[in-house]
C-alpha cells in the first residue's frame, strides 16, 4: 500500500504549490493607480498622451490582485488606438497585455505568439522596459507548458536588461523563475542557489511579496532535504507577511502546503482544515489551481487515513479541472493519486493504466520526478504480479531517472529482480531439456552440447555483467568527484562575485545621488556605462563660494584596478577642492597634480606617474553665466544653436614632473555663456568603442555631430539617443572601456 508517509506523491504537491507562487511575477511600479485614473480623467482626449497613460496604468496593475481582469478592460481602447495613431509602442503593448489578460484561458501557443508580436515590436523601438516584462512573461509561458530550458533562457534575458536599467526587484523575479525551472527538474542545488540570490535581494530593497516568495521557495528545498519542521518555520513567516499584503493567491498556496505537511505529520485534522481555508479564500483568488491543489491535498488525506472511495472523488474533481487548465504538473499528481488510489482498491489493470498515463505526461514535460514515482509505482505494482521482466523493466527506468536527480539508489532491488528472473528462466529453460532427453534419448550428445553453449553463455554474461557494473561504479565515482570539484569552483566564483558587488557598492556611494545632482543642476544628463562591474571612470559635483564646480575623470584601467584609482582619484580630487587654496579650474588642476605627484611619483629619479588619470573641470558663476574650463587630457564641447565648440584640454596628463621641477601649471579657459546652451563633459570611452561594419572605432568628429545634432532635444531623449547609438555600434560586440558623458543645459 502507498501512503503520502512514503513522500512521493507529497513531493509532488508540495512542489506544484510552491512553484505556483514561484512563478507569481509583480512588477515594480513607481507611479499610484490612483494618480493615473486622474490623467485619464482630465484628458479625455484621443492622443499619444492618453495612449502613454493607458499603457502606464495597465502595467501598474500587474502589482494587483486581479489586474489583468481591470488591465483587459482597457485593451480594447489601447488596441483602437494604436492602429488610429499608427503607434508602434502601442500596438507592440496591445499585443503583450493581450498574452497577459488571456494567459489562464487562452491556448498556450498562441499567447507565445503575442508575445512573440510584442517583442518584435518592442526590439525596433528599443524599449528595455518592455523587453524585459515581455521576456519574463515568454519565460512564464514556456514554464507553463513545461519548456523549462527555454524559460530560463529568456528569464537570463530578461535580467540582463533589468540590470541595464537597475530594475533590481525585477531581477529578483527572474531569478525566482530560473529556480523554479531548475527545482522541476531536480537539480536542488541549484535552485537553492537562485532562490537565496532573490531573497537577498528582496530584503535588500524590502519587497515584502518578493521576500515571502523566497521564503516559501526555501521551505521547498528543506522538504526535499525531509527538514520538515524547518519547512513548517519558513511557511508560518511566508504566510504573516501574505496577510499583510493581502495576497490572497499566495496566502492560498501556502495553506496548502502547509496541509500537506501536518499530513506527513500525522496531524490530519490541522492538515483538513488549512485545506478548507485554502478554499475558502478562493473567491477572492484568481488562479484556480489553487482549488485544485486543495482537492488534490483533501484526497492524500483522505488515502492516509484508508477512505478510499472518498479520496477517489476529490481526485476525480481534481482531474476533471486539471484537463480544463492545461496545469500539467498538477495533472501528474492528480493521475499519480487515481492510480494509487485504484491499486489499493485490487485493481491493478486500472491502477497500472493510470501509472503509466502519469508517467507519459511527465516525460512530456520533462518533469523528471513525475517520471520517478511513476516508475516506482509501476515497478513496485508488476514485482506484486510476479511479472518480474516488466519490474525490471520499469526499475531500470527508475535507476536511470534517480541517477539523472543526482540521488543514489541501493541496487539491491533490482539485483534480486535479475537473479529471480534469471532463475525463473533457467527453470524453464532445465525443464524443457530434461522432457527432451526422456523424448529423444538419441540426440542426447546435440543437447549436452546446447547445454554446454548455454552454460558458457551464461557465464560469458555474468563476466559481462560484472564488467560493466564495475565500470559503471567507476563512472560513478568519478562523477561524484567532478561534483565536488564543480562546487569548490562554484563556491569561489561566488565569492569573488559578491567582493566585486560589494566594491560597486561602495564605489557607487562615493558618486553624486540624483538629490545632490537636482539641488546643482536643473537640466542634466549622465550615462554612466562602467566596461566591468566596477569602473576606471568618475564625477564630481559640488559647491563653492557661490560657484557650481563639476569634473569628470578616465582613470587609468578599468574593472578593479581603475576603481582603485577612481576611489583615490575622487578622494585627493575633493580634499584639492575643499582646500581654500585653489579656485578656479587651472589652479584646482595644479594642485591636483601636485596631490598625485607627491602620493604616487617614485622619490628617486623624479620619474612622472605612470598611473594616473585624465580630468576635465568646469566652473559656472550662476549670476554672470562664466564658464571656467581646465583640462588634463579630457576636452569639454560647447554646442549653441547646434554649432559645437570644442575648448581643448592640455596635452600632458596628471601625474607629470616639469624639468626643472617647479609646479606644472594647466590652462584655465574662460567663456560667457547663454540660456540653452549645452556642455559636455566625457571620458574617452565612447569614442573609441569598436563596432560598426568594419570593427572600427567610432571617433570623435562623429561624436561631436551627434551631440551637434541632438543637444536641442531634452536631456532625457539625449542620454537615450546616445545609449541608442552606442548599442547599434556596437551590435554584438562587447564594450572595450568604461563609458561616461554628463550633459548640461545652462
Amino acid at each position: 500500500m502507498k501512503k503520502i508517509s512514503d513522500h512521493r506523491l507529497f513531493f509532488l504537491l508540495i512542489t506544484l504549490c510552491i512553484l505556483l507562487i514561484s512563478r507569481s511575477i509583480l512588477p515594480a511600479q513607481t507611479q499610484t493607480i490612483d494618480s493615473l485614473k486622474n490623467s485619464l480623467q482630465n484628458h479625455p482626449k484621443a492622443d499619444i498622451t492618453r495612449l502613454n497613460t493607458l499603457i502606464t496604468l495597465c502595467t501598474a496593475y500587474l502589482d494587483e490582485m486581479n489586474g489583468k481582469k481591470k488591465m483587459a478592460e482597457h485593451l480594447p481602447e489601447i488596441n483602437t488606438l494604436s492602429k488610429k495613431l499608427n503607434d508602434k509602442r502601442g500596438i507592440a503593448y496591445g499585443y503583450l497585455f493581450g498574452g497577459l489578460s488571456n494567459f489562464r484561458t487562452g491556448e498556450s501557443t498562441t499567447i507565445i505568439e503575442q508575445y512573440f508580436l510584442a517583442l518584435k515590436q518592442l526590439e525596433e523601438l528599443g524599449d528595455k522596459k518592455g523587453l524585459a516584462l515581455c521576456y519574463l512573461y515568454l519565460a512564464k509561458a514556456n514554464y507553463h507548458i513545461g519548456k523549462y530550458n527555454e524559460a530560463m533562457q529568456y528569464d537570463r534575458k530578461s535580467i540582463k536588461i533589468k540590470t541595464e536599467i537597475n530594475d533590481r526587484i525585477g531581477i529578483s523575479n527572474s531569478y525566482n523563475g530560473i529556480a523554479s525551472c531548475y527545482y522541476i527538474m531536480g537539480n536542488y542545488q541549484q535552485a537553492l542557489l537562485y532562490y537565496f540570490k532573490a531573497l537577498k535581494i528582496a530584503e535588500e530593497t524590502n519587497a515584502k511579496f518578493g521576500i515571502s516568495r523566497s521564503q516559501l521557495n526555501i521551505a521547498s528545498v528543506f522538504i526535499s532535504q525531509n527538514k520538515f519542521d524547518a519547512s513548517l518555520n519558513y511557511m508560518e513567516k511566508a504566510l504573516k507577511t501574505k496577510k499583510e499584503i493581502e495576497d490572497y493567491e499566495g496566502e492560498g498556496l501556502i495553506y496548502i502546503n502547509m496541509a500537506a505537511l501536518y499530513t506527513v505529520k500525522k496531524e490530519y485534522q490541522k492538515a483538513i482544515d488549512c485545506c478548507l481555508k485554502a478554499i475558502h479564500l478562493s473567491e477572492k483568488m484568481t488562479v484556480r489551481e489553487v482549488v485544485l491543489t486543495a482537492y488534490v491535498n483533501l484526497a492524500n488525506i483522505y488515502v492516509e487515513q484508508q477512505k478510499i472511495d472518498e479520496a477517489l472523488v476529490y481526485f476525480m474533481k481534481a482531474y476533471e479541472g486539471s484537463m480544463k487548465t492545461g496545469a500539467k504538473i498538477t495533472l501528474v499528481a492528480v493521475t499519480t493519486g487515481i492510480g494509487n488510489c485504484y491499486e489499493q482498491k485490487k485493481d491493478a489493470a486500472a491502477a497500472i493504466q493510470f501509472y503509466k498515463k502519469s508517467m507519459n505526461m511527465a516525460e512530456e514535460i520533462n518533469y523528471k520526478i513525475g517520471v520517478r514515482d511513476a516508475c516506482s509505482n509501476l515497478s513496485k505494482l508488476y514485482e506484486k504480479q510476479g511479472d518480474y521482466k516488466q519490474a525490471l523493466v520499469y526499475d531500470k527506468l527508475l535507476a536511470a531517472v534517480k541517477d539523472t536527480l543526482l540521488n543514489e539508489e541501493s541496487l539491491k532491488q533490482t539485483s534480486e529482480l535479475n537473479t529471480r528472473y534469471e532463475t525463473d528462466k533457467k527453470e524453464k529453460e532445465i525443464l524443457l531439456l530434461t522432457k527432451d532427453q526422456q523424448l529423444k534419448d538419441k540426440t542426447l550428445k546435440e543437447q549436452r552440447l546446447v547445454r554446454i553453449g548455454l552454460i558458457i553463455g551464461l557465464g560469458l554474461f555474468l563476466i559481462l555483467s560484472f564488467l560493466l557494473y564495475n565500470r559503471y561504479r567507476f563512472k560513478q565515482r568519478a562523477n561524484l568527484i567532478l561534483e565536488k570539484q564543480k562546487e569548490v569552483i562554484h563556491h569561489k566564483n561566488t565569492l569573488i562575485t559578491d567582493s566585486i558587488d560589494y566594491a560597486k557598492t561602495i564605489q557607487e556611494a562615493i558618486l553624486p545621488d540624483d538629490e545632490k545632482l537636482q539641488s546643482v543642476f536643473q537640466d542634466y544628463f549622465i550615462l554612466y556605462k562602467p566596461k566591468a562591474i566596477v569602473s576606471g571612470d568618475f564625477y564630481w559635483v559640488g559647491k563653492k563660494e557661490g560657484s557650481i564646480i563639476c569634473a569628470v575623470a578616465d582613470c587609468t584601467g578599468h574593472g578593479v584596478p581603475g576603481a582603485f584609482m577612481s576611489l583615490l582619484g575622487h578622494n585627493i580630487l575633493e580634499n584639492v577642492i575643499q582646500r581654500d587654496i585653489a579656485t578656479d579650474p587651472g589652479s584646482i588642476l595644479t594642485e591636483l597634480n601636485k596631490e598625485i605627484v607627491l602620493r604616487f611619483s617614485k622619490e628617486k629619479g623624479g620619474e612622472n606617474v605612470k598611473h594616473a588619470m585624465d580630468i576635465a573641470i568646469i566652473r559656472i558663476d550662476p549670476a554672470t553665466l562664466q564658464l571656467q574650463y581646465a583640462g588634463a587630457g579630457n576636452s569639454v564641447y560647447l554646442v549653441r544653436d547646434h554649432m559645437l565648440t570644442e575648448i581643448k584640454a592640455d596635452k600632458q596628463s596628471t601625474g607629470i614632473i616639469s624639468k626643472d621641477h617647479k609646479d606644472v601649471i594647466y590652462t584655465n579657459h574662460k567663456y560667457d555663456l547663454k540660456a540653452g546652451d549645452m556642455i559636455y563633459l566625457f571620458s574617452d570611452g565612447f569614442a573609441d568603442q569598436k563596432g560598426g561594419p568594419d570593427n572600427k572605432k567610432f571617433y570623435y568628429q562623429p561624436f561631436k555631430d551627434l551631440l551637434a545634432k541632438m543637444s536641442q532635444l531634452p536631456v532625457d531623449e539625449q542620454k537615450q539617443q546616445l545609449d541608442e547609438a552606442l548599442a547599434a555600434w556596437m551590435g554584438e560586440g562587447e564594450q572595450i572601456d568604461d563609458i561616461l558623458i554628463m550633459g548640461i543645459r545652462c
